[in-house]
């Protein structure tokens, strides 16, 4: 009873993490970018920066809202926890000095990469039940370090490449699998809202 009652507390307390449908379009957004440096969907190559990639993305974003609104419908609406919002901003802020760092090449390793890797695990941290996130943080943290490789003879550049697609790869499926086991674990815990009233149904998180 006790496991089930912290079950339903972390469930609620993160309600909109745990909407895992939400975040299958940028896992598939990332697999394509896997298929444009492999060169198998050029299109999608993210070095190419074409306005595929903007057009893409804002289809995601809609595709965010869109099935965030299926969760209102189905689940209702869960009253939201100030104190995770640090948390949030400090992922996003970090990512975007990660990607900075990346793009001056002062670093040998991909520190978006360790980032990631990084971020996924502190999701396994935070409950361990979601054991998924430790395989994919430890993936995505190697994907990172592969460019140390080059010291052992292999050519920088198609490293590069490689650990790049490999890189888009693991996420990808990181992500994709990472959102439907969160779903699982939402849909288990938490009762459909009832038609009648689910856009006005509040779970309150405080215990």
């Amino acid at each position: 009873m006790n496991d089930q009652l912290a079950r339903i507390r972390y469930v609620t307390a993160n309600f909109d993490m745990l909407q895992g449908l939400r975040s299958l379009p940028l896992g598939i957004l990332f697999l394509l970018y896997t298929g444009g440096i492999a060169g198998w969907i050029p299109l999608f190559d993210p070095r190419n920066g074409s306005m595929l990639d903007a057009v893409v993305i804002a289809l995601g974003f809609g595709l965010y809202w869109w099935i965030g609104e299926y969760y209102k419908r189905r689940f209702g609406q869960v009253e939201r926890d100030g104190s995770r919002s640090w948390k949030c901003v400090l992922s996003v802020v970090t990512m975007l000095i990660a990607i900075y760092i990346d793009g001056t090449g002062l670093l040998p390793v991909s520190t978006l990469s360790l980032c990631m890797g990084a971020w996924f695990l502190w999701l396994y941290v935070d409950w361990k039940a979601r054991i998924h996130y430790l395989v994919i943080g430890f993936a995505i943290a190697v994907m990172g370090l592969l460019p140390l490789i080059s010291s052992a003879g292999m050519d920088p550049r198609r490293l590069q490449e490689s650990g790049g697609a490999l890189f888009y790869a693991a996420l990808g499926l990181g992500v994709i699998i990472g959102g439907l086991l969160d779903h699982r674990l939402l849909a288990k815990t938490l009762p459909p809202a009832p038609q009648e009233n689910s856009n006005e149904l509040n779970l309150s998180t405080e215990s």
